[in-house]
């Protein structure tokens, strides 16, 4: 009888330190990924610093909100501010200067739940304003155009969202309990069965090393799975660039049934839990300890630097990619019809090609990466067009070659150039604007001072690292006040609208005009470039567009392309310019 109550205790004792060790592991589990999260999906044009201001009783005061410095981008980012869970109110600071930004969406997430607010949800709850001259919904984003230096939107009473979000209290209270009721089942377990539990622990522990593995193992397998369904995930930034499978709906009703095995498996494989961050510890074991790139876009160089894989570009520096003479005479013919329809309207033009990184860093290139012919794409098409045409290309290479010993020209953890090799390309143009008496007084690099600036870059995004390969970018700061101001247009008569900059000098009303087709390289060229000129205009897009040439009649045309992007002069020309 004795022996049968001390079994007892020890089957209740057992079972109580059963129940408290699911419920302290499920607390830590929880604890560590609860937090109340607003996410403001969001475009912004030029290095800024946004705020959220939330109110929990005490109205909008410094204390209770949250900043976050932001840098200038071309595609949507995701601004993540940390906030408490009992809000009353919000209010979205968009910066602090005058400029267009896009909204795609401003998520309020806790846990397992969320609330979104799209670009129309936006509008209708959002309905305090500052420092907002329009608000209107284009292509799915909500575009706004600030006035002022302190825009900002405040939401209708929030309180019901807040109280929705904290209903996820009573799914983890639900777990509680389950795990309760676990611990029950298995003290009653442990009576009925009679186990002297205490020999098979004895046992156990003389096997600890394989009941530990078998343990580990097991919640490896099942942990990611099981993590979704608890609602204790966290966000890992997408650097994936593509749209992750649904998780699909099971219809008799229809023949999607048929895949419906396999779709599955495709959303379970994109979704399961932890996915991004086991990417994530995945490339930072590969690129910090084993020295390789676990993505096939990027390159581990020497000392550092990384650099772009795709698009041709070791093609390009290894000179194996030659344009044939059909294709030469073809970007000729495209060139010279282009130059004599501006021409025959007064509008001067010229070609801007900025080098790959590979080109002018090349020391730092895998050993294994060697030129196979010293005659670069690049090279092969100036020499053909410089004999057997007068299209002016303005050719960069030297002045970034010898002024790399003085200056970092390009970022190491990123494919382009800084604001200092970006300047040394605007150097090389503006000299060939003042012989062609285009401009007058360029910008000089003692107008600005270098300073630095610790970043992430699109190569260390690719690597899903962007907040660990961290470098520093130098970044030209002018010491003057500029009267380059940003211009709001019809942005449904371009291409890539959401990509358009169009700038005017306030104090150059009389100035020539430029027009500019280009790409991510001349982001950091636009600053200079708009000092010299009454109004700005910069496309992201390749094809010649004389639709819009017509509409904007400018003095100038520019077409920058990056070096591994070349072929793109291979683009056919609209029927209205040919010959």
């Amino acid at each position: 009888m004795a022996l049968l109550k001390k079994s007892k205790k020890i089957n209740f004792l057992i079972s109580i330190f059963f129940t408290l060790a699911i419920i302290v592991l499920f607390s830590l589990f929880y604890k560590g990924s609860s937090s109340t999260q607003l996410l403001v999906d969001v475009r912004i044009p030029q290095d800024d610093k946004y705020q959220v201001f939330y109110d929990i009783g005490n109205g909008f005061k410094e204390d209770d909100s949250t900043t976050i410095s932001v840098e200038k981008s071309e595609d949507i980012q995701t601004l993540n501010f940390k906030i408490p869970s009992n809000v009353k109110n919000l209010r979205i600071d968009l910066g602090t200067s005058i400029q267009t930004i896009y909204i795609e969406k401003v998520i309020w997430k806790n846990n397992s739940r969320k609330h979104v607010w799209y670009p129309e949800n936006i509008i209708t709850d959002f309905n305090i304003k500052n420092n907002i001259e329009k608000i209107e919904l284009v292509e799915n984003q909500l575009k706004i155009v600030t006035n002022g230096k302190d825009p900002f939107l405040i939401s209708k009473n929030t309180l019901g969202i807040s109280i929705y979000l904290s209903k996820d209290i009573f799914n983890i209270m639900i777990m509680y309990l389950i795990i309760i009721l676990v611990g029950v089942v298995f003290f009653c377990l442990l009576q009925v069965s009679n186990v002297d539990l205490i020999s098979k622990l004895n046992s156990l522990f003389n096997n600890f090393k394989v009941i530990s593995l078998c343990a580990l193992f097991m919640i490896i397998i099942i942990f990611p799975m099981l993590s979704n369904t608890l609602g204790i995930t966290s966000s890992a930034p997408d650097v994936e660039k593509r749209k992750l499978a649904e998780k699909p709906i099971f219809n008799l009703k229809n023949s999607s049934y048929k895949s419906f095995f396999s779709n599955y498996e495709n959303y379970v494989n994109d979704n399961f839990g932890y996915r991004g961050q086991l990417i994530k510890l995945n490339n930072i074991l590969k690129v910090k300890l084993l020295h390789t790139s676990p993505v096939d876009r990027v390159i581990l160089g020497k000392n550092g630097w990384m650099f772009y894989k795709a698009d041709g570009v070791i093609d390009d520096y290894r000179g194996i990619n030659h344009f044939s003479n059909e294709e030469l005479e073809k970007i000729k013919t495209n060139l010279e019809e282009r130059k004599k329809w501006l021409e025959g309207q007064g509008i001067e033009y010229y070609i801007m090609v900025a080098p790959n990184k590979h080109t002018i860093y090349s020391e730092y290139l895998p050993s294994n990466i060697v030129k196979y012919n010293q005659e670069s794409r690049l090279d092969q098409l100036i020499k053909y067009l410089s004999k057997n045409s007068e299209i002016k290309i303005v050719d960069v290479r030297s002045a970034l070659l010898n002024n790399k010993s003085q200056y970092i020209l390009y970022k190491k953890n990123d494919t382009h150039w800084n604001s200092m090799g970006a300047f040394l390309a605007y150097e090389e143009m503006a000299k060939i604007f003042e012989s062609d008496s285009i401009i007058t007084v360029p910008v000089k690099l003692n107008n600005y001072s270098i300073k630095e600036e610790i970043s992430g870059g699109d190569l260390a995004n690719m690597l899903s690292m962007n907040n660990i390969l961290l470098d520093k970018h130098l970044k030209l700061v002018p010491n003057f006040k500029s009267k380059v101001v940003d211009v709001e247009v019809n942005r449904e008569l371009f291409p890539n609208p959401n990509r358009l900059v169009v700038k005017e000098n306030t104090s150059l009303e009389k100035h020539p005009k430029l027009l500019m087709f280009r790409d991510s390289f001349a982001i950091d060229m636009i600053p200079f470039l708009s000092e010299n000129f009454s109004r700005s205009v910069y496309i992201w897009d390749h094809n010649f567009n004389s639709n819009i040439i017509e509409n904007e009649k400018p003095d100038v045309v520019v077409h920058e392309l990056v070096e591994r992007n070349i072929q793109a002069l291979l683009y056919d020309n609209p029927e209205s310019i040919k010959n």
